[in-house]
């Protein structure tokens, strides 16, 4: 991965951004979120071209909530969350349990 230029930024203490090439990604210093598995989470086999933030918008409708499935799933993707592995499964909770818990951790 050489010449990979990453730069994080503070917006905050909570939220600094980090620059991956062209793209920003919000990082947060908030716990895990609960990785109990629900009936409504949905199962993923990656493609080419899957990045974490589309998949985020394509089940959240917010590209901001990539964070979610990076934890949910860290020992499998293991790195950069723009460039993901193809044909891994992924676990993703349902956008009921996110918000739920969520909304508890405020």
């Amino acid at each position: 991965m050489s010449g990979l230029n990453i730069s994080v930024y503070a917006l905050n203490s909570r939220s600094p951004l980090i620059q991956i090439g062209d793209s920003q990604f919000e990082w947060s210093t908030r716990a895990p979120l609960d990785q109990k598995n629900r009936p409504d989470d949905t199962l993923y086999v990656t493609k080419p071209n899957d990045s974490l933030p589309a998949l985020a918008f394509k089940y959240y409708s917010d590209c901001r909530l990539w964070w979610v499935i990076y934890d949910t799933n860290a020992s499998l993707i293991q790195g950069n969350p723009v460039d993901l592995p193809v044909g891994i499964l992924l676990h993703i909770p349902s956008q009921n349990a996110i918000e739920m818990e969520l909304l508890d951790a405020q």
